[in-house]
């Protein structure tokens, strides 16, 4: 039954309601719960990430600022930032 009302919560828990009792969570909906809780939390410390290295290519943070607001060392701060398309603040 999950299969056919997985998009549905309200569905499924009136049918738990009809029948008595809880419907019980199979693996699939468990699976999917975890990786989407997983994947929120990705794209928000990516979100975190892409803000800081947006800061740093402006100007408005030092590269020591943002490697330490993102728990990195400048070096790692440095290929993340490049990785991610941002470019490095010239250095004068």
């Amino acid at each position: 039954m999950s299969k056919l009302t997985k998009k549905h919560d309200a569905i499924q828990e009136k049918v738990g309601d009809i029948m008595g009792g809880k419907v019980l969570d199979d693996p699939e909906v468990a699976v999917y719960k975890y990786g989407l809780a997983k994947g929120i939390s990705q794209g928000i410390s990516q979100g975190e990430a892409n803000a800081t290295f947006k800061f740093v290519q402006k100007g408005k943070l030092t590269l020591e600022e943002g490697a330490a607001e993102l728990g990195m060392t400048v070096a790692e701060f440095e290929k993340a930032m490049t990785k991610a398309g941002f470019k490095l603040p010239e250095t004068v």
